[in-house]
């Protein structure tokens, strides 16, 4: 599974389309079963995509939309069936009226499963 720079960017890109539609079947599909995923918006790590729409769909329904911007993608290519994207990230998170910018580092590792990347492992870090 060679994917290019852009072919990956675009994929950051609709994953995170699927977060701030927050579209929750269409964000699950870029996550493969045994996901483990850790991010300050949770309280402990999420093992499984069963948990991890247990927890999307209950961050999902809350008031808040969150908005990111991938910075310095660097991709580590780990053969022909797996890669990993590594970047920094810029955003704002706005519940109502109110809006709070933050910034962080997210890596996610793909792997190739029916000739598509999903993401097996992510991690997300906030620097404020």
């Amino acid at each position: 599974m060679l994917m290019n720079r852009n072919d990956i960017t675009l994929l950051m890109d609709s994953i995170q389309r699927a977060f701030e539609k927050k579209d929750l079947s269409a964000a699950l599909a870029y996550y493969h079963n045994d996901i483990s995923f850790t991010s300050p918006a949770f309280p402990a790590p999420i093992m499984g995509k069963e948990a991890l729409e247990t927890a999307f769909r209950k961050h999902f329904d809350t008031p808040q939309v969150t908005r990111m911007s991938f910075k310095d993608i660097r991709i580590q290519d780990l053969g022909d069936s797996a890669f990993v994207v590594l970047c920094r990230v810029e955003g704002v998170q706005t519940v109502l009226l109110s809006g709070r910018r933050f910034n962080g580092y997210l890596s996610r590792v793909f792997v190739s499963q029916d000739d598509r990347p999903l993401i097996i492992h992510e991690h997300f870090s906030l620097l404020t």
